[in-house]
C-alpha cells in the first residue's frame, strides 16, 4: 500500500512520515484504493492483500504522522477473509461511532458479489457482521460501491461497473447496525 500527503500548495508533507509519502507491504501483494480519516485524525486505507492462495480485505491504520496505529490490532494492520475466493474493499467509510465499515466485492467463484464488513472496536480485531450482497447480473461486471451514510447512519453502497463497454448502473440496498437489509 501506498500513500502520500500534499499541502494546500501541492508540495508533499515532510511531517507525513519524514517526507510525505509511504509503503506499507502486506503478503506478497496488497493495494489501498480506499481512504477514510477518523474524528481523532487518524487515517485508514484499505482494500486487499494476497494471502497465498487468493486476496482478502485489508486494512491499515496510520497515526497523523503517518506511523503505523499500534493500537489498530497490535500492528495496525487488520486482514479479513470474506469468501473463499479474492476479496477486495473498495470503500471505506467512519462512523459517528468510530466504527469502520469496508465495501467491496467478493469473487464466488463465478460472480462479483458486494461484500460489506463493519470493525468494532478500538484496537478493532473483528468484524461484527458481513457478507455478500446484491449479486451481480453477468458474471464479468466489478462491484465499484462508493459508500454513503444516510441520516439514521446505514450504508449504502453501491455501483456495478461492467467490464464491458456500458455505462455503470446504481445497485443500493441498506443495512441497519446491526447488518440487515
Amino acid at each position: 500500500m501506498a500513500l502520500a500527503r500534499y499541502n494546500v500548495d501541492g508540495s508533499l508533507d515532510s511531517a507525513f512520515d519524514g517526507d510525505g509519502k509511504l509503503t506499507t507491504a502486506i503478503g506478497s501483494e496488497s493495494a489501498a484504493n480506499s481512504v477514510a480519516i477518523q474524528a481523532n485524525g487518524k487515517i485508514v486505507a484499505g482494500d486487499y492483500f494476497n494471502n497465498g492462495s487468493n486476496r482478502d480485505f485489508a486494512l491499515v491504520r496510520y497515526n497523523p504522522d503517518g506511523t503505523p496505529d499500534a493500537t489498530f490490532d497490535g500492528d495496525g494492520i487488520v486482514t479479513t477473509p470474506i469468501g473463499t475466493g479474492d476479496d477486495e474493499a473498495r470503500a471505506l467509510a467512519i462512523g459517528p461511532d468510530a466504527k469502520i465499515v469496508a465495501a467491496g466485492a467478493s469473487w464466488s467463484g463465478s460472480n462479483w458479489d458486494f461484500a460489506v464488513a463493519r470493525y468494532i472496536g478500538d484496537p478493532v480485531v473483528s468484524y461484527d457482521w458481513s457478507g455478500f450482497f446484491a449479486p451481480v447480473d453477468n458474471p464479468w461486471d466489478r462491484c465499484q460501491p462508493g459508500l454513503q451514510r444516510d441520516e439514521g447512519g446505514r450504508c449504502r453502497p453501491g455501483e456495478v461497473q461492467p467490464r464491458r463497454r456500458s455505462r455503470p448502473r446504481r445497485d443500493h440496498e441498506r443495512h441497519t447496525r446491526s447488518g440487515s437489509v
